[in-house]
């Protein structure tokens, strides 16, 4: 794990480490990406993120705590920015937006000339506040 940005106790670090050895890096990404949107995600589901040079985890942590997670894929000179999601203990505190302001920095650094996402209803209002258009309406539909 590599240290992005240390301020009063907040940290942004990126996870690149493939194979088992990764394992103790990525469970905990996907365990806080999971309770960040309320379901269970596999950690071997991580693993082929982890050798692609398109992708990048990103997990935000508060005084040692995993608080916030994101995952980006380069397509070309589009940047899709995937599970954003910020654990509940940690919401209302500014960490999504620093999260996202991070991606976007990250994005430029890429030389990406857009960047695509799918927000939730609990999102939508910070993503127009950073300049992001809606483009289309998307329905989650499930079925028991």
């Amino acid at each position: 794990i590599q240290d992005l940005l240390s301020l009063t106790g907040d940290r942004r670090v990126n996870v690149h480490a493939g194979g088992e050895a990764g394992f103790e890096q990525r469970a905990p990404v996907a365990i806080a990406c999971g309770q960040a949107f309320g379901y269970e995600i596999n950690t071997h589901s991580l693993v082929p993120l982890l050798d692609d040079e398109n992708a990048t985890i990103v997990a935000f942590q508060v005084n040692g705590k995993m608080a916030g997670t994101a995952i980006l894929y380069q397509s070309n000179n589009n940047m899709g920015i995937h599970q954003v999601g910020v654990l509940p203990n940690f919401q209302g505190r500014g960490i999504g937006k620093a999260l996202m302001l991070h991606l976007v920095t990250l994005s430029k650094q890429k030389a990406c000339k857009s960047m695509t996402l799918q927000a939730s209803q609990d999102g939508i209002a910070m993503y127009r506040n950073m300049g992001f258009t809606p483009l289309s309406s998307l329905y989650h539909l499930e079925k028991k």
